[in-house]
Order: C-alpha cells, then sequence, then structure tokens
C-alpha cells in the first residue's frame, strides 16, 4: 500500500527529510501513484528550501496522472493546492528554483489556487492560502471575502482566518474596526493564534501613540507564547518569542529608551538559536543606528546580509542609513541595497519612499515623482504587520487537504 506506513509516520512526527528518501522509493515502484506523489510533494515543502524543486515536480507529475483518469478530480484539486504553495515558497527562497522569477512565481501560485478553490471551495486551507495569496498582492477586497467565508464555513473557529482578516482590516486602514475584531479574534481564534493577535494590537496601539498600552500588550503575548508552548522549544516557538522581543525593543527605540531596549534585544538573543538570525542583528542595527554608532550599525546590518542575503529589512536599513547626506559613501552602494530590498519586498513603501528620496536628492525628479509615487500608493494598503509574517497552511495528514 503506497504510501507506506512508514513514510507518513517519519511525515507526521516531523522527519520530513527521511519521509521524502522513503517516498521517493515508494516512486520507483509506483511512479504514477496520485496519492504517493502529492504526500511526497508535501514532505518536500516540509523539508525545506532544497526541495522545493522536487515538490513541484511530484506535483506537476500528479496534475498529469489525475488529469487523464476518472475519479481523480478530488486529487486534482488537491494537487492544484499543493503546487500552488510549492510556488508560492519557491518565490520566497530565491535560487531554490534555478531561472524561476518571484513575481512570476506569485502569478503562477495565484492561478494554481485560484483552480483549487474553484474545485473545492469549502476547503478552508485552500480558503485561507488562496486569502492570504490575495492579500500579499494587495487584492484586499478579495481577500476580505475569502476570510470571512473561512470563518462562516469553520462556524467562527478557523484561528489563522481570525487573524487574517484583522490583518486585512488594518491594510484597509480601519485601525478602530480591526481592534474591534481583535477582541472577537483573542476570545475565538485559540491560545495558538494569541500571540499574533496580540502583536497586532500592540503595533496598532503603537501607532496611535499609546507606547505604555503597546508594551503591556506585548507583555502579554510574551506569556500566551508561554502558555502555547509544547516544552519542546521548537523553532517556531523560538522565532515567536524572538519577535514579540524585537517588537519591545522597536517600541523602546521610539521612545529613546535605549538601555531598555538592549535588554529585550539581549532576551530575543537568548531566546533564539545560537548567535541569532538575520531579524535580530537587524534590530541591534537600528539601536545602534539610534545611538548615534553608525559604524557599529552597519556593521549588524552587513552581517545580517551575510546571514541571509534576500534579508529585505536589512537591505532596506542599509541602504537607507548609507543615502543619508553625511554617510561619506556613493549614492550607487545606497541604491544597489534599496533596489535589493525591493526586489526581495517588492510592495514596501518605505522601501520606494527611501529610493525617491535617494533620486531627489540626486536631481532625477522623474524618477523621484514616479518612486514617490508607488510609495504613496502602497502606504494606503499597508497592514500593520506584514502579510508575510503570516503562514501559508500545509496539513500534512494522509487525508490530502491542502
Amino acid at each position: 500500500m503506497f504510501p507506506s506506513v512508514q513514510s507518513k509516520a517519519l511525515l507526521a512526527t516531523g522527519h520530513a527529510a527521511r519521509s521524502c528518501m522513503a517516498m521517493r522509493a515508494e516512486l520507483e515502484q509506483q511512479p504514477k501513484h496520485p496519492l504517493l506523489l502529492l504526500m511526497a510533494a508535501k514532505a518536500c515543502l516540509q523539508a525545506g528550501p532544497l526541495h522545493i524543486a522536487e515538490s513541484i515536480q511530484y506535483c506537476r507529475r500528479a496534475l498529469e496522472v489525475t488529469e487523464r483518469e476518472v475519479g481523480h478530480a478530488w486529487l486534482h484539486g488537491r494537487a492544484q493546492g499543493v503546487l500552488g504553495l510549492a510556488l508560492v515558497y519557491a518565490g520566497r527562497a530565491p535560487g531554490a528554483v534555478p531561472g524561476l522569477d518571484p513575481q512570476a512565481a506569485q502569478i503562477q501560485a495565484l492561478r494554481h489556487l485560484q483552480a483549487a478553490y474553484h474545485m473545492d471551495s469549502d476547503d478552508l486551507h485552500v480558503t485561507y492560502n488562496l486569502a492570504l495569496l490575495l492579500a500579499e498582492a494587495r487584492r484586499l477586497g478579495e481577500a476580505l471575502q475569502l476570510a470571512e467565508a473561512g470563518l462562516e464555513r469553520s462556524a467562527g473557529s478557523h484561528g489563522p482566518s481570525w487573524v487574517l482578516l484583522v490583518q486585512i482590516t488594518t491594510a484597509l486602514q480601519r485601525h478602530e474596526q480591526a481592534l474591534t475584531l481583535l477582541s472577537a479574534a483573542l476570545q475565538e481564534a485559540g491560545p495558538l493564534h494569541a500571540t499574533t493577535l496580540l502583536r497586532i494590537q500592540a503595533r496598532l496601539q503603537d501607532a496611535q501613540h499609546q507606547p505604555a498600552e503597546a508594551l503591556r500588550t506585548l507583555a502579554r503575548a510574551q506569556a500566551a507564547a508561554s502558555a502555547a508552548s509544547t516544552g519542546e522549544n521548537t523553532l517556531a516557538e523560538q522565532q515567536q518569542t524572538l519577535q514579540v522581543w524585537l517588537d519591545m525593543a522597536a517600541v523602546l527605540i521610539r521612545q529613546h529608551a535605549f538601555a531598555d531596549a538592549a535588554k529585550c534585544i539581549s532576551q530575543a538573543s537568548s531566546s533564539s538559536a545560537p548567535h541569532g538570525g538575520p531579524d535580530l542583528l537587524c534590530a541591534e542595527g537600528q539601536l545602534s543606528e539610534e545611538e548615534g554608532r553608525v559604524g557599529e550599525a552597519v556593521r549588524s546590518y552587513q552581517a545580517a546580509l551575510a546571514k541571509d542575503p534576500h534579508h529585505s529589512p536589512s537591505a532596506l536599513a542599509l541602504g537607507t542609513l548609507l543615502a543619508q547626506p553625511g554617510s561619506h559613501q556613493e549614492p550607487s552602494l545606497a541604491e544597489v541595497h534599496l533596489l535589493d530590498a525591493l526586489r526581495w519586498d517588492p510592495r514596501s513603501h518605505q522601501g520606494w519612499f527611501q529610493l525617491g528620496q535617494l533620486c531627489r536628492n540626486q536631481k532625477q525628479a522623474v524618477a523621484a515623482e514616479q518612486h514617490l509615487r508607488k510609495a504613496a500608493a502602497l502606504v494606503l494598503t499597508a497592514p500593520i504587520l506584514p502579510f508575510r509574517d503570516l503562514p501559508f497552511l500545509l496539513a500534512l495528514d494522509h487525508s490530502l487537504s491542502v
């Protein structure tokens, strides 16, 4: 029987790479088994960026098989959904699929997720994933309808849809309505989503010039993260705790409470994997920059980009810093970093604004106006927390819900 009990058990217990190997061997015996192809595709996605190209291959093979054979329409829809997710992940991991342009990957992903949704509009995972991708593309009206549909179909119990609905509402600049929705979401979404919801609430409070309230809310977010912990200190749990500490640091930096911000960054460092990651290094750079230690800030941003060459916040921060009149750097160097930031996050209104300012300082009036207009348009649809901070959903059980 394929997939085997062993390969499914490996996937269910978090051993995705070993599950990939097991299913690869099984596919040598049954190369056109649609269920096995889809499970292998899911295992490859779970195994990380190095396996994304293989996942896409399995999905395309599954589509070919299910399109030809009678009685496999439901599997064809599942294959569309998994392929859509694989393309989303490919677009976020430059180089994972050689020659694939990130924006082209998003367009293809949208097409496949829409096909999956049209084949089974009751699938909550597909509905949510399509809504999130539309939200990222700033097609907020369509995304809002799907997020609301997901909540309706789940009788208000689908936590990810609550989070997405709140996020879309902030992107529509309805902040008071978002705060009202947050109160309901915190009651209905469940403890697993409380930390993210409280981070959103804190950002809204900070945007309304209520830093003390924001810090109290982030303290609640830390407590929520601890309450939802499995006790295994997984990477996902470490990342969630890290982000809350860094949110606290950001609020304190804006208040010029640099000593307290440094303590939060230190706590973030101790809660994350050894040596930290690009988010932590970027926060260290921002603190150094605000304290006037420009050289240290540059080194922190460069270290973040050395860890992740596609870390848009660090590229943006470095480009912005180097573009300042007193930086004694060639404007072309700042432009390189700003363009890199926009290549990896083309809907960053901050990136377009800084590029426009740089062009204005260089007397490039036409380019400056174009970039500043783009920034002004994008800020009107910017969520309080980046949509990219929300996860896409991939069910790993053998029911093949996407």
